[in-house]
């Protein structure tokens, strides 16, 4: 249920790191139009450095209409143990985002082009799929325990003290006044048993000393 969980999870993830890489670009989209259409490769400078506080991103570009580029930025990628996970479970997550820029919704002047950091986007998503499975798999061994231990109290141990008592049946010198089971005061199909037994052992008494 858990690996199902994960994977339905998984789905959900990848629409939703599209949609807030989308969003975080469309954000800085008035700053960004007003630097590409201006040529003002300070303010692009200024849209790119506030792009990044977000960890998201790994690279960012700023293009004008003719494709030149007038501010460019770059991040490191942070050393994840998960880095190399994340890259294969996320595959087919695109890694480069483009955001046309246009000015009065009819004129193209510029892109913001970006690359995201895979690894740290879906850190979060790895980290709970890990305390998902790990807490599922713990849950099943305790609940696993519990059940063996009800089972071995409930049933195994006092069926195996009544087979135990019944073994000593074998003996010539056992009368039905020794024939006592603790089990005979259950509720449950072991007491049952236990009477049906004990009926069946005095009966038989009885036949042979009749």
């Amino acid at each position: 249920m858990s690996s199902f969980q994960v994977f339905f999870d998984w789905q959900d993830e990848k629409s939703t790191i599209q949609k807030q890489v989308m969003s975080t670009l469309q954000i800085v989209e008035n700053a960004a139009t007003e630097a590409a259409y201006s040529l003002d490769e300070t303010l692009a400078k200024k849209v790119l450095t506030g792009l990044m506080r977000s960890n998201s991103f790994h690279t960012a570009r700023l293009e004008d209409d003719l494709g030149y580029e007038l501010a460019s930025t770059y991040r490191p990628l942070e050393p994840l143990s998960s880095r190399w996970l994340s890259e294969h479970i996320f595959s087919d997550l695109p890694k480069f985002f483009r955001l046309n820029l246009r000015r009065n919704n009819d004129l193209e002047v510029g892109t913001i082009v970006v690359t995201i950091d895979s690894g740290t986007v879906t850190n979060g998503f790895i980290r709970r799929s890990f305390r998902l499975i790990g807490t599922s798999l713990l849950s099943a061994m305790l609940l696993g325990a519990a059940m063996f231990m009800l089972f071995y109290v409930q049933i195994s141990h006092p069926l195996s003290r009544l087979i135990g008592q019944l073994s000593l049946l074998e003996k010539a010198e056992n009368d039905p006044a020794q024939l006592q089971f603790k089990q005979t005061s259950r509720e449950d199909e072991l007491g049952i048993l236990a009477r049906t037994i004990t009926a069946l052992w005095h009966k038989r008494k009885k036949l042979k000393v009749n």
